[in-house]
């Protein structure tokens, strides 16, 4: 009697990809791209919150695997996803990554970014286009903590005097 491999399942080839994104297996993946295979892991994840394989890329901090994967991913709600898991994880670099392969600046809300109490990434959103005005994302800071918020605060607006009655506000 002749034994064969269990049939492939989209699970289990879920479940492979995503343990080769966990164990950093870069050229591994690299080659899974390069047979045409897709990157889809929602069949893995059925029960627990739905995340990409790109966000679980983040979580794994591997800069070049992040960058592999994200110039890969076709969904925009994915490169979204992880951008704000690298917002989270205050890391500044893996945003710059993922702005660079398609991410929206806009889909993390300014509120979630000062929550970071991380000053460089405050300024850098605030450089590009994040909306000091919609949500009172000022005012839910100064809610969770005065301090850190405070200094970018003036600082924007001291920048942008136009704005200084909406920011009170």
């Amino acid at each position: 009697m002749v034994e064969t491999d269990p049939p492939c399942t989209l699970d289990s080839v879920a479940k492979e990809l995503v343990r080769l994104c966990r164990g950093g297996r870069l050229y591994e993946i690299e080659k899974w791209i390069n047979d045409g295979k897709p990157l889809d892991i929602s069949a893995a994840i059925k029960r627990r919150k739905k995340r990409s394989l790109l966000e679980i890329a983040v979580e794994t901090g591997f800069h070049s695997l992040i960058e592999l994967i994200a110039k890969h991913e076709a969904s925009q709600s994915a490169k979204n996803g992880a951008l704000r898991d690298a917002v989270l994880s205050r890391r500044l670099e893996l945003v710059e990554l993922l702005l660079a392969n398609g991410a929206d600046i806009k889909s993390v809300s300014l509120a979630d970014v000062l929550l970071t109490w991380e000053p460089t990434l405050i300024r850098f959103f605030l450089e590009r286009g994040a909306n000091p005005i919609e949500g009172r994302p000022f005012a839910e800071a100064f809610g969770a903590k005065v301090r850190t918020a405070l200094r970018p605060f003036v600082e924007y607006k001291r920048a942008h005097p136009e704005l200084a009655a909406a920011l009170h506000e």
